[in-house]
């Protein structure tokens, strides 16, 4: 008596016959992937290019997304004096002014302290300007405006205002540069959610286009197999092991690579807030990222091998057809 084949029901019914139909798909997968040593890892190593690389720049840009909120976003107003103090009259009545929350005055000598400490007292220039021959700068008045004052017309009106009063040397406004940020990471945003969708296609496709390749090339064993009686789930799984196989090697690489950019990359990114005096916080879990790249490499994978394989099995009669000339 011949042993049952492969997906057909034979002696075993239900979870056994589905077990043992996925042990044959593993090992037809097993031995498809030692054949293909290399082949297999160059499609790893290019799923893993393909998701690391948005990936990365969505840790940037979570990470500078995340501080934002921790950075000095509130519009300022800097106003200059010449005299070696605000006026004390000014600044009771600006304290009085209705779109003016608060007010910080800084003398010319606490400016030229606060320059010293920025150059550093160890260098040759502090050191040549600590004397009495540095020349005087001046006064000045720090203005935090109110919340509802923080339109960029009404800061601008308010600068403007207070650029009049007698004595008033100059203003300046110091949020170009956030709005100049919030701009920028506005625009990579848009720009990381095209690139990740491009390359989450171009994977999809890779893999699918594989999987369709190695079923072409077995049709006349694949339809030896249906015709013994195997279900369409049968002969599609090993081609589907081998897809999750492809997606577990590249998101492994894509996420021992995106934690080791990060972890060679944190020390510089901290010095370089260090130097401009802001906060920087871990912007999210490394470990979360990395298991979500894993994810997506074995779910794009998986789907582009399921959707290649629905496509050569719909037209699997047509296909395995004779050639009306034979």
């Amino acid at each position: 008596m011949s042993a049952p084949a492969p997906g057909e029901g034979g002696s075993l019914k239900g979870l056994a016959r589905w077990r043992a139909d996925q042990r044959y798909a593993l090992r037809e997968a097993r031995q498809t992937l030692r054949a293909q040593t290399l082949g297999t890892a160059l499609i790893a190593l290019t799923l893993a290019l393909a998701l690391l690389l948005p990936a990365a720049l969505g840790r940037v840009l979570a990470l500078t997304e995340g501080n934002l909120a921790h950075w000095p976003t509130t519009p300022r107003i800097n106003v200059f004096f010449g005299s070696p103090e605000p006026p004390a009259t000014l600044l009771a009545r600006w304290r009085a002014h209705r779109e003016i929350a608060a007010l910080q005055a800084q003398s010319s000598e606490a400016s030229r302290a606060e320059f010293r400490a920025a150059l550093g007292m160890e260098t040759a220039l502090s050191r040549g300007l600590a004397g009495e021959a540095m020349p005087p700068l001046p006064s000045v008045v720090i203005v935090t405006p109110r919340p509802e004052a923080q339109s960029a017309a009404r800061l601008k009106a308010l600068a403007e205002e207070l650029s009049r009063e007698a004595g008033a040397l100059g203003v300046q406004v110091d949020l170009a540069w956030v709005e100049r940020l919030q701009g920028t990471l506005g625009f990579f945003t848009e720009v990381l959610v095209l690139f990740q969708g491009l390359l989450t296609a171009a994977v999809v496709l890779l893999v699918g286009a594989l999987t369709r390749m190695a079923l072409l090339e077995r049709l006349p064993a694949l339809r030896t197999l249906r015709l013994l009686g195997a279900s369409d789930g049968f002969l599609l799984a090993p081609f589907l092991y081998q897809a999750l196989a492809y997606g577990v090697a590249g998101g492994l690489l894509a996420a021992l690579s995106l934690l080791a950019l990060e972890s060679s990359l944190t020390p510089a990114l901290q010095a370089l807030a260090t130097a401009y005096a802001l906060p920087l916080a871990p912007g999210g879990s490394a470990a979360l990222a990395a298991l979500s790249v894993l994810a997506q490499a074995v779910c794009f994978a998986f789907l582009g091998a399921l959707g290649a394989g629905l496509w050569v099995l719909g037209r699997f009669d047509r296909l395995t057809a004779p050639s009306p000339g034979l």
